[in-house]
C-alpha cells in the first residue's frame, strides 16, 4: 500500500466516524419519541421574563444606590403649623432656598423677588420644580426660577421630592432634583384658614387662605386663595 492509498483510506475512515456521529444525536433525539405519530412541542422549554431591574452594592449593609424619594403629605403639612408652602419646603434638609437670590430683600430693583426651591444649594435654575407632573412658568424678570410660593398651602395634597441630579432624563434645570407638587384632587366643599403670629417686638405674621372645590363624574374643580402678610424683624430689636 502506497503513501496516496493510505491517505484515501484515512479520509474514508473520518467520514464514517463523521456519519456515525450524526446518527449516534438524532437517534438520541428519536428516543423522546418512541412512537412514530409524535409531534415534539419546541416551544415548552421557551419561557417569557419580564424584565428584572437590579440595583445594589457590594459593601455590606448598604441601602441600595440612588436617594430616596421624599414625600410630605397632608397630615405632615398641618401637623408642621407652617402656613406658606416655602416655609414647609425650608425643613427639608436638602433645600438651600434661604440662600438664593430668588428670596433677596425687596425692592425697586429687585424683580427676582419669590420663593424658590434650591437642592443641594447649586444655584437658581438647578432644580425641577413640577405642579401635578407639569412645568410652570418661570418667574422672576429673566425667567430663571419657579415661584411656589404662588401655590396656596391649603391647595396641596402632597410633595414629592427626588433629591438627586436627573439632568439626563429632564434636562439641565434638573441639576439638583426635582419637586413635584400634588395638588387635592375630589376635594368637596369650602375650607378657610386663619393664621397669626408675633414676636417680642413689632414683627407679626399673618395669613388667610380659602380653598373651594367641587368633586364630580366628569371632573373636579379647585380654586385657591392665599394671602400673606409679616414684618421684618430688626437686628436692633434683639440686644447684641
Amino acid at each position: 500500500m502506497n503513501q496516496n492509498t493510505f491517505s484515501l483510506c484515512a479520509a474514508g475512515l473520518g467520514l464514517m466516524l463523521g456519519l456515525g456521529t450524526v446518527t449516534t444525536v438524532n437517534a438520541s433525539a428519536d428516543d423522546r419519541c418512541p412512537d412514530p405519530p409524535c409531534s415534539i412541542d419546541k416551544s415548552a422549554d421557551a419561557r417569557s421574563l419580564d424584565e428584572i431591574v437590579v440595583t445594589g452594592s457590594h459593601i455590606r449593609g448598604v441601602e441600595a444606590a440612588g436617594s430616596k424619594l421624599i414625600v410630605i403629605d397632608r397630615d405632615q403639612i398641618d401637623a408642621s403649623g407652617y402656613g406658606r408652602v416655602e416655609d414647609v419646603l425650608a425643613t427639608v434638609t436638602q433645600n438651600f432656598n434661604r440662600a438664593n437670590a430668588a428670596v433677596g430683600e425687596p425692592g425697586f430693583f429687585n424683580l427676582n423677588h419669590g420663593a424658590e426651591v434650591q437642592l443641594r444649594g447649586l444655584g437658581v435654575g438647578t432644580t425641577l420644580t413640577l405642579v401635578n407632573g407639569q412645568r410652570q412658568g418661570a418667574s422672576g424678570w429673566q425667567g430663571s426660577f419657579t415661584d411656589v410660593s404662588t401655590i396656596p398651602v391649603s391647595a396641596i395634597e402632597r410633595i414629592e421630592i427626588l433629591p438627586e441630579g436627573t439632568s439626563a432624563l429632564y434636562g439641565s434645570d434638573a441639576i439638583g432634583g426635582i419637586v413635584n407638587i400634588i395638588l387635592r384632587r375630589n376635594f368637596e366643599g369650602i375650607e378657610a384658614r386663619i393664621r397669626g403670629s408675633a414676636t417680642d417686638s413689632d414683627a407679626t405674621e399673618r395669613s388667610a387662605a380659602l380653598l373651594v372645590g367641587h368633586a364630580g363624574s366628569r371632573g373636579n374643580v379647585l380654586a385657591g386663595f392665599q394671602f400673606n402678610d409679616s414684618d421684618a424683624l430688626r437686628c436692633s430689636a434683639r440686644a447684641y
